[in-house]
């Protein structure tokens, strides 16, 4: 490792000062000893400093996906060739479940790395869970022929032959996976998998069981203990056990929409709208889970109550156009047409010449002139084009009136902007 002349020659006069002032003042020490860390930290090099964020990323990888991300990006740009960084890059996206950024991360870390076992163990992973069997296959036994009984790729051809109904070899692999690594969760899983499709509900239970006592935070063994409990008749066990994941992992809200969706499918209307009601506060922003609630009280409550939900909704966050926009369509599926068009012009007192006022004046110009109220049209849509010439809804519909008065010409002309500026394919 080799630092700067120029920093050397720092702590060089740093030592000389420690010289001078020791006697007089012992806070000094602690002062140079500070400073002395700090400079020689700064002598680190790029490889040093990549892998300290690689093994923080690490450390972070299964606790904050996201954090982990951004050490595995600064090692990266340390060592832009650092192939375990890319490999932890391709680990978060999995986590996340963004399965397009992971197999292209995968296939930059075999660029780097052809022989990279795990990755070509994930690809394989990846095939399997889109139904590519033949490349699943492929690249599994790909792995093999680099680390020979690597338990990752077995666990790929054991899966392969359960899909495929070759029962015994795949239980054979499995309980080989589990001679060598008694705590392979995938093996558990796949037994428990093939008692099941054989309806052995309690043997399927207790591989379910074995593997949860090894990988008690596996979402995917808990669900599917779910799974079994519900097809073996007790359905008040699955929900005991859901409940109990979710009330394990608090802040997991795709995990608790789930389980809110199985207790509607069980007949459980109350507590799964006190689910959602969770979710919704544990990020008030967010308005996905509040239209998700609106759809459920729309579906179990009625018309009634889940228009008074987002009526509510709208009142708490007026600035909120979105939820504005969702309330017009919901007025407009229950045909209740002035109603969205008095809910359009609240948009526009509101909105003024900010894109959603402009789309709200639009759609109250369409609905007037279905009414034959052209004059009062042309008006919201002048408005629209005064503040933004080239509002494309505004021309076709400027367009529109200009061919029903016959003025061929302006219509064209308004038309051939629009494509200049929303060309067709």
């Amino acid at each position: 490792m080799k630092c700067s002349t120029f920093m050397i020659d720092c702590v060089c006069k740093l030592i000389r000062l420690s010289e001078v002032y020791m006697r007089c003042n012992k806070g000094w020490m602690f002062f140079i000893g500070v400073v002395l860390t700090v400079s020689l930290a700064g002598c680190a090099s790029p490889e040093e400093k990549a892998k300290s964020y690689y093994e923080k990323g690490m450390s972070l990888l299964d606790s904050d996906p996201a954090k982990a991300k951004l050490e595995f990006q600064n090692a990266l740009q340390m060592k832009g060739d650092m192939t375990e960084a890319l490999f932890g890059l391709a680990q978060v996206a999995e986590k996340q479940s963004d399965w397009k950024a992971c197999f292209a991360l995968l296939n930059k870390v075999l660029d780097n790395q052809p022989k990279h076992t795990e990755a070509i163990v994930k690809i394989a992973q990846l095939f399997l869970a889109a139904g590519e069997v033949e490349k699943a296959k492929e690249n599994a036994n790909n792995a093999l022929a680099i680390t020979p009984e690597h338990l990752g790729a077995t666990m790929v051809l054991a899966a392969i032959d359960l899909k495929e109904n070759q029962f015994a070899k795949a239980v054979e692999k499995a309980n080989l996976v589990l001679q060598k690594d008694p705590n392979n969760e995938d093996a558990y899983m796949l037994l428990a998998s093939e008692r099941f499709a054989n309806k052995d509900l309690t043997g399927a239970l207790k591989y379910i069981e074995q593997g949860i006592a090894i990988a008690p935070k596996s979402i995917l063994l808990q669900l599917f203990k779910v799974n079994v409990q519900v097809a073996s008749g007790n359905e008040k066990a699955g929900e005991t056990t859901f409940k109990s994941l979710v009330d394990s992992m608090p802040n997991d809200n795709e995990l608790r929409k789930k389980y809110a969706e199985f207790l509607i499918q069980h007949n459980n209307a109350q507590e799964a709208e006190v689910q959602l009601k969770k979710i919704i506060a544990s990020d008030e922003a967010a308005i996905e889970p509040k239209l998700n609630l609106v759809q459920f009280l729309l579906k179990t409550k009625g018309p009634k109550e889940g228009r008074a939900a987002l009526e509510a909704l709208v009142k708490q966050t007026p600035d909120n156009f979105a939820l504005h926009f969702h309330l017009v369509d919901l007025y407009e599926a229950q045909q209740d047409l002035p109603a969205a068009e008095n809910q359009l012009r609240q948009i526009i007192q509101i909105a003024g010449n900010k894109p959603e006022g402009l789309n709200a004046k639009v759609k109250v110009a369409t609905k007037l002139l279905s009414r034959q109220k052209k004059t009062e049209a042309m008006q919201l849509i002048k408005e629209v084009l005064d503040a933004d010439p080239r509002y494309g809804e505004a021309l076709i519909v400027k367009a529109g009136i200009a061919i029903d008065d016959m003025q061929f010409e302006s219509a064209i002309l308004d038309l051939r902007s629009v494509l200049r500026d929303q060309p067709l394919g």
